[in-house]
């Protein structure tokens, strides 16, 4: 399938063999449909090619084309009073990526930017969801010295463990395996709520 931009010019080149007439005496157009008005472009033709040029089509019909839309294009000869169909296709148009941005200032100049497909970078995102708590309000960071057992036990209910047993429960185990240390087990306390959501 042939590819168009609407902004190119663009030559294409067909192979031919001619037998029983001269290539000569042979003229032809390239033909497609556009909203109902065929669009025909000369046809250029030596003894082996057949070349034809598509100009740029974004300033004659270009609003009329969405990008991705397929053509049926057929390639008509004519010569000596013979009608010769040579070729037909699909033609899938393509338009460049283009945004123009304008900075308006009331006291100064307009500052205008266009970009093309030439300097635009494609960037392909990626999504990461984040859970929202809408009570959830700022807090402001602690000195890690400053942090005390009680610190921790009103950190757990914030984040949802509210049985006094269990948080208990939980002190006691993280600091068997990592020490007294009330930063260091707050530290671990928050891997292990991180790594739950």
């Amino acid at each position: 399938m042939i590819e168009l931009d609407l902004t190119k010019e663009k030559t294409i080149t067909f192979d031919i063999q001619v037998e029983g007439i001269e290539s000569k005496s042979l003229e032809g157009y390239i033909r497609f449909l556009v909203d109902n008005i065929e669009y025909g472009f000369p046809a250029e033709i030596t003894n082996e090619n057949i070349y034809v040029k598509i100009p740029p089509l974004n300033s004659k019909i270009g609003k009329l084309l969405k990008e991705n839309d397929v053509l049926n294009a057929r390639l008509d000869l004519y010569g000596n009073g013979y009608y010769i169909p040579s070729w037909s296709g699909d033609i899938r148009v393509k338009k460049p990526v283009l945004v123009e941005a304008k900075l308006s200032n009331e006291n100064g100049p307009i500052v205008k930017v266009k970009s093309s497909i030439n300097n635009v970078v494609k960037v392909q995102e990626k999504t990461k969801v984040v859970k929202e708590n809408t009570k959830k309000k700022l807090t402001k960071k602690v000195d890690p010295s400053l942090v005390t057992e009680s610190m921790i036990y009103n950190y757990m209910s914030k984040r949802g463990t509210k049985n006094p047993v269990v948080q208990k429960a939980i002190y006691e185990k993280i600091s068997n395996v990592i020490g007294d240390n009330p930063k260091d087990i707050l530290k671990r306390l928050i891997q292990f709520y991180n790594r739950k959501e």
